[in-house]
């Protein structure tokens, strides 16, 4: 219960968050959100009861409706004080507002200038929203009030992974798990410096601090034991783009004597899966088994801890399944290659404005190579945007579609997500343009990437100018 829910309080209000947090440790989101709504008509004034609201939706990852419930909350509860408005912009930070967030930080930065807290919590804002010179300066101050504190540590050692300074990051994120052994944030940080150096066993082994799903049935945690026809589910966490890059390891489960290996995804993806011989059910299904692991953790579980082992040989691993009657038809060849185009991420991920493209560069991508034939893949936001001279093919309806129209396309340009990966799994030639400091798996300067042969990696200069990575993709299509 919320401390600030006392016996003096409205019977209604007490029973309502009672009955979501209940709700809630049950498993019945939908439940708990009910009642927790109840509580917000109830007492729209309170803060905490906003942030009951909105943490639910955080859980079922709903950014959407969460940013709604803390928006909300900003208006109707008007914090006042320092603590109020950092709570609410951590919210709407891990809510993907980081512009929001920045308000209440600096609100809270404002009414208490010494809380070291708030001026970490600001620099992690300012970082998201691409303010990196700010956010340098944010964790510096932050630093300077509180030199040993281990969040402050961690904020600042993030803030410098972003520079591109990763002697730095290391050192404070070092500093940060001496003072906090294991802290799970701080080990995923540290995970993205590790594989951004190329070291991907560690970068795995760290990035098992991730806050990771259960399994509801209480099948126990696998550990890596000999399976000896013991029955396996493998649980999704991450986005769709880690389902394509790690459902590769499935055949080690079944080297170690795994009987059933069932994969739980999205349901958009599996289709894809079960035409590959998969035995995928859609996310939120109740599976039996007698162990469960996170299909992202296998490769950790495993013990795989060389280049080589984790990633393979790049070979494709996943196909296409037989032709669909419900795939959209591609523009009709005219003797110029066709190549797919995405340059836009899910918004709800906190860090899409650093990997999408701005329109500006989508136009000067295309323009720049008008020997082809461009087709637009892109779904979700920016799907109805698609720049002039740019064929589209309409919403698909779920991801074997779209690896159909892969396979008959000549090339695939796109930004980091999800569709990079299953162009890799499939073998399609792929041409990711990446930010200045981009996700771990893809390290830090090469062109090519072990994960995938047919990939190549064009990357920014410079933090925000995707010149650089364009002039490279252009180059490269142009050669091929």
């Amino acid at each position: 219960m919320p401390a600030v829910v006392h016996d003096d309080v409205d019977a209604r209000l007490t029973a309502a968050c009672r009955a979501g947090l209940d709700a809630q440790a049950a498993g019945d989101d939908a439940r708990a959100i009910r009642h927790f709504a109840d509580a917000v008509r109830l007492a729209p004034a309170l803060l905490e009861v906003h942030l009951l609201l909105a943490n639910v939706h955080l859980a079922r990852h709903d950014r959407r409706a969460a940013r709604e419930a803390l928006r909300d909350a900003a208006v109707v509860a008007r914090p006042t004080d320092a603590a109020a408005h950092q709570r609410l912009g951590a919210a709407l930070l891990q809510a993907a507002a980081p512009e929001e967030a920045l308000a209440c930080f600096d609100a809270a930065c404002r009414l208490a200038p010494h809380a070291a807290a708030a001026h970490a919590a600001r620099a992690a804002a300012l970082r998201a929203i691409g303010r990196i010179l700010e956010a340098c300066d944010a964790a510096r101050e932050a630093l300077r009030l509180a030199p040993a504190d281990p969040a402050t540590l961690a904020t600042a050692g993030h803030v410098a992974l972003e520079t591109g300074d990763l002697d730095a990051a290391d050192a404070l994120l070092a500093r940060s798990l001496a003072r906090r052994p294991g802290h799970g944030i701080t080990r995923t940080h540290r995970a993205a410096v590790r594989g951004l150096r190329g070291d991907l066993a560690g970068a795995l082994a760290d990035l098992e601090g991730r806050e990771q799903p259960v399994a509801r049935t209480g099948a126990a945690r696998w550990d890596g034991a000999p399976l000896r026809g013991a029955s396996v589910f493998c649980t999704a966490d991450q986005g769709a783009g880690d389902r394509f890059q790690f459902v590769r390891y499935l055949p080690h489960l079944h080297a170690r004597g795994a009987g059933r290996v069932a994969v739980e995804a999205e349901a958009s993806i599996v289709p894809l899966l079960r035409a590959n011989g998969i035995d995928a059910v859609a996310r939120g299904t109740l599976v039996v088994t007698d162990v469960h692991v996170p299909l992202t953790s296998l490769p950790h579980v495993l013990g795989l801890t060389t280049t080589v082992a984790i990633c393979g040989d790049g070979a494709p691993y996943l196909h296409a399944g037989a032709p669909r009657p419900d795939v959209p038809a591609l523009p009709a060849h005219d003797g110029r290659p066709r190549v797919g185009l995405t340059w836009r991420g899910n918004p709800d991920f906190l860090n899409d404005r650093k990997r999408s493209l701005p329109d500006e560069a989508v136009r000067a991508l295309v323009a720049a190579v008008p020997g082809v034939r461009w087709v637009s893949l892109q779904q979700g936001d920016g799907a109805d945007a698609a720049p002039p001279g740019v064929a589209t093919v309409g919403a698909l309806v779920d991801w074997q579609v779209t690896a159909q129209l892969l396979v008959e396309l000549d090339a695939l340009v796109t930004i980091d997500t999800g569709i990079a990966h299953l162009g890799g799994a499939l073998g399609v030639p792929v041409h990711v343009l990446l930010p200045h400091v981009c996700d771990w798996r893809w390290g830090r300067a090469a062109d090519r990437t072990p994960w995938y042969a047919s990939v190549r990696l064009h990357r920014q200069e410079r933090v925000g100018d995707w010149s650089a990575a364009i002039t490279a993709a252009t180059r490269a299509l142009r050669e091929a």
